[in-house]
C-alpha cells in the first residue's frame, strides 16, 4: 500500500494525535540508555534516558531501529524466541 503524502504527516501525526487526545505522551528524539525490567517477571519498570531521567509508564512503544533495540535488550529477554 502507498501513503497519499509524506509518512510523518499521513502516518505518524495521526498516531500522535490519537495518543495525546487520550492523555498519553509521545516523546521523540530522546536517546534511551537502558530498559529496566522487574527480574521476577521481565516486565518493563522504567526506561533510563541519556540525560539521566527515568521514565515510568503504563505502556511503552518503541520505533527505534532493530539494531539499536538489540543493544538495549535486557539479559532476561535474550532467550525469548522473538529476540
Amino acid at each position: 500500500a502507498f501513503l497519499d503524502g509524506n509518512q510523518p504527516k499521513r502516518l505518524c501525526q495521526p498516531l500522535v494525535e490519537h495518543i495525546t487526545v487520550r492523555w498519553g505522551h509521545v516523546q521523540t528524539r530522546t536517546p534511551i540508555t537502558s530498559i529496566e525490567v522487574d527480574p521476577a517477571d521481565g516486565i518493563v519498570t522504567r526506561l533510563l534516558l541519556a540525560d539521566g531521567t527515568a521514565v515510568e509508564a503504563d505502556v511503552y512503544v518503541s520505533a527505534m531501529p532493530v539494531d539499536v533495540l538489540k543493544r538495549l535488550i535486557p539479559a532476561c529477554w535474550s532467550p525469548l524466541p522473538y529476540f
